[in-house]
């Protein structure tokens, strides 16, 4: 796990980077730079890469040792000219779209999450002593939202694409299945459906069937889930 920077739009940005295509001039290596734009090199990327935020891509020259390890699998966050600023994507939150989680699972979630920032940043002098970070101080430094927000903001995003599906698409007759029967006695487990649609009215969105088949539409919706407080 590493720092994150808050999620903004994905749709807005795409970009193309090029790798440099000069070399030291000789007699030896005087070739066109059409002919060594065109080449492709095994293990290398284009010279014209197009990507955009959310891209996956992979670093290979690891520059902060030892906190990366070369080969880390990096997501794209914000494009500029000659700076690439991704995030590392958590084998944590793997599948999390389809999570329920209850209140023992949330503070596990939670209680590893600090864990693994205080390893990253470290523990605070305070006159001639050290101590761990509080709880606060690592959000603080963290600057994004909890595991658990982030959760949430994954489910929402899957329930727009389950909402774009055709009708006999398996996972969309699941979501719109109404079962028949009798319950057993205590009080209902929590659903998925039930917190996916608890967090949709926390953040407001009115309409989410027809509001979600507006890609664009739906992106500023989950964005505003992630800026709102409390989901």
């Amino acid at each position: 796990m590493h720092r994150h920077v808050p999620e903004w739009h994905s749709f807005a940005l795409h970009k193309p980077h090029l790798k440099p295509d000069k070399i030291i001039e000789d007699e030896a290596t005087n070739y066109p730079t059409e002919f060594l734009n065109s080449l492709d090199v095994p293990g290398t990327p284009p010279h014209n890469l197009q990507l955009k935020v959310g891209s996956v891509i992979i670093m290979l020259p690891n520059l902060n040792h030892p906190r990366l390890c070369n080969g880390t699998r990096l997501s794209v966050m914000k494009l500029m000219n000659n700076v690439i600023q991704a995030t590392i994507i958590k084998v944590l939150l793997y599948g999390a779209e389809c999570w329920t989680v209850v209140q023992s699972d949330a503070a596990a979630l939670g209680v590893f999450e600090r864990k693994i920032l205080r390893k990253i940043f470290g523990p605070i002098c305070v006159g001639d002593a050290y101590r761990i970070r509080w709880n606060h101080e690592l959000y603080e430094l963290y600057g994004d939202v909890d595991v658990v927000s982030r959760v949430k903001i994954h489910r929402l995003r899957w329930l727009g694409h389950i909402a774009r599906m055709e009708e006999d698409t398996p996972a969309r007759k699941v979501f719109d299945a109404v079962i028949v029967g009798k319950r057993r006695r205590g009080r209902p487990r929590m659903r998925w459906q039930d917190q996916v649609m608890e967090a949709l009215s926390t953040s407001g969105a009115a309409n989410w069937r027809r509001r979600a088949q507006d890609r664009d539409a739906w992106r500023q919706i989950v964005q505003q889930a992630v800026t709102r407080q409390g989901l």
